[in-house]
């Protein structure tokens, strides 16, 4: 990463930083993802299920040849309903890296270096009480919620990054992060809401040395968001 990082001192959110990065699906995005899939209630006894089929709106895939050619905050207005935001999975094939926690059912899994030194936690779904209306803000709302902090008082607690869009060698996907340092430790968030679709990705990694940034930005070129 090329940009400057900005750094939150762990102390001031050492709980919320610790929980996160053990259990990062924390406060009010956990709280959102239901333990069962919601169930659509049965065709009433005055309705047919033909009838009842009839009358549910159609979802139709979005249009892939429509898609924006890059996706800054202002370009997430542009995303039809319906349109799935992931990560793409880079690390799978990659020697320097190994699954540590397979996915677990609810949009989270976490990678760590073969060296043991570093973990990078991935998770993507929706935010079922996002009260964003753009996706910088949104963003913010789920960088946040993994603090604990309000997102009116982020400030110059977390600053502007890029993810890769759709595949390497790019930057653009603009998200927010926020970093972070003690001693033996140095963590990295980074998150990108979307506001239209009521969903966000993020990832935390998490170094017992300093090298966080670094390893991030290896993270942030290998692992796409991939929109479709």
């Amino acid at each position: 990463m090329n940009r400057r990082m900005r750094h939150i001192t762990l102390r001031a959110v050492a709980g919320a930083a610790a929980i996160a990065i053990t259990l990062p699906l924390s406060g009010c995005i956990s709280a959102s993802i239901p333990d069962q899939p919601v169930k659509t209630p049965e065709p009433g006894p005055t309705q047919t299920t033909e009838e009842a089929d009839a009358t549910e709106a159609p979802i139709t895939p979005p249009d892939s040849s429509v898609l924006p050619p890059e996706l800054s905050f202002a370009d997430g207005a542009a995303l039809a309903p319906g349109t799935i935001a992931q990560w793409g999975d880079g690390l799978m094939m990659d020697d320097n890296w190994g699954i540590s926690k397979a996915d677990d059912g609810n949009g989270g899994w976490e990678y760590k270096t073969a060296d043991g030194t570093c973990t990078a936690t991935f998770w993507q779904g929706a935010v079922f009480d996002m009260t964003a209306t753009e996706d910088k803000e949104a963003s913010d709302f789920v960088l946040g919620a993994i603090l604990g902090i309000e997102p009116s008082v982020l400030g110059d607690k977390a600053d502007t990054g890029a993810f890769t869009y759709m595949t390497r060698g790019n930057t653009d996907v603009e998200q927010r992060f926020a970093v972070g340092s003690e001693p033996n430790r140095s963590w990295v968030v980074a998150a990108r809401g979307f506001a239209q679709l009521e969903s966000a990705v993020y990832v935390i990694v998490d170094c017992a040395s300093d090298q966080a940034g670094n390893i991030a930005g290896e993270v942030f070129e290998k692992s796409p968001v991939v929109i479709g």
